[in-house]
């Protein structure tokens, strides 16, 4: 639910209480609203899921990246330097607004993590690399 209408927060306590109410199941009997709550600058996970293409920009070079976000959660990523294509999976999670990605990069096998904010109908953010802390940009536009 977006809430439209602040004024009717007034009447359901503070913000956690809201969201707790409405996460059980609760309704609005004037509205008929019952479930989960999105205010309008949460991340509708569900519009991240399918195909995704852009760039990872290291200190070094930059990569062409194709991923994909699923809906169960995993993720799939292949990154292509002017050398070769890795190809790897993980997964990826939504909370407050900010997605993060984990999975591990193959040879030698090494965490990854990626911080990602939705910007209009890109996705752009920071990943670093375990290993060496090796940190660079990522940015990515829904593939066509």
């Amino acid at each position: 639910m977006i809430v439209r209408e602040p004024r009717l927060l007034a009447g359901e306590g503070t913000h956690e209480n809201l969201v707790a109410r409405l996460d059980t199941g609760a309704c609005w009997p004037h509205r008929g609203v019952g479930g989960g709550v999105a205010l309008a600058q949460e991340l509708d996970a569900k519009w991240l899921v399918g195909k995704w293409e852009g760039t990872a920009r290291t200190p070094r070079a930059d990569g062409r990246l194709e991923v994909t976000f699923k809906e169960d959660r995993a993720f799939g990523v292949c990154g292509q330097t002017s050398m070769e294509v890795v190809c790897s999976e993980g997964k990826w999670t939504v909370e407050g607004g900010v997605i993060t990605v984990e999975y591990f990069q193959e040879q030698p096998r090494t965490p990854v993590t990626w911080t990602l904010k939705r910007d209009a109908d890109t996705l752009q953010g920071s990943g670093i690399r375990r290993s060496d802390s090796m940190q660079y940009t990522v940015t990515l536009k829904r593939a066509r």
